[in-house]
C-alpha cells in the first residue's frame, strides 16, 4: 500500500475563509470518523494494514488540529477565528472518544 503523492493545500482567495475552515475541519473529522468505522467492522487482516489506516485516521485528526489551531490564532476575522476554536473542540472531543472506545480498543489490541 503506498500513500497518494501529496498534493498542495488549495487555499481560498480572499473570499470565504469562515467556509473554507469549516468544510476543511469538518471533512478532515469525516473522514477519521470514516476510517475508524472501517477499522472496527472490517479490520485488515494483516496487522500492518490496521496500523496504516490507524495512522490514516491519526492524520485527518492532524490535520483538522493544525487548521483549527492556526485559524483561531492568527485569522484578522472573529467569526474565523471562533469557528477554528469549535473545530478544534470537535477534534478534542473526538480524539477523547476514540482512547475510550473499547471497541477500536479490542481492534488494535489483537494485532500481533
Amino acid at each position: 500500500m503506498t500513500s497518494p503523492p501529496l498534493q498542495p493545500l488549495s487555499l481560498p482567495g480572499s473570499a470565504d475563509w469562515l467556509a473554507w475552515v469549516g468544510e476543511r475541519g469538518d471533512g478532515q473529522l469525516a473522514e477519521a470518523r470514516r476510517l475508524v468505522d472501517e477499522l472496527k467492522t472490517a479490520p485488515p487482516a494483516e496487522s500492518l494494514d490496521a496500523l496504516r489506516q490507524w495512522d490514516a485516521v491519526q492524520t485527518a485528526l492532524d490535520n483538522a488540529a493544525s487548521i483549527a489551531s492556526l485559524f483561531a490564532e492568527v485569522h484578522p476575522e472573529e467569526p474565523v477565528r471562533e469557528r477554528a476554536d469549535e473545530l478544534m473542540q470537535e477534534v478534542q472531543r473526538l480524539s477523547t472518544d476514540l482512547s475510550l472506545d473499547q471497541d477500536l480498543y479490542a481492534v488494535l489490541a489483537g494485532l500481533s
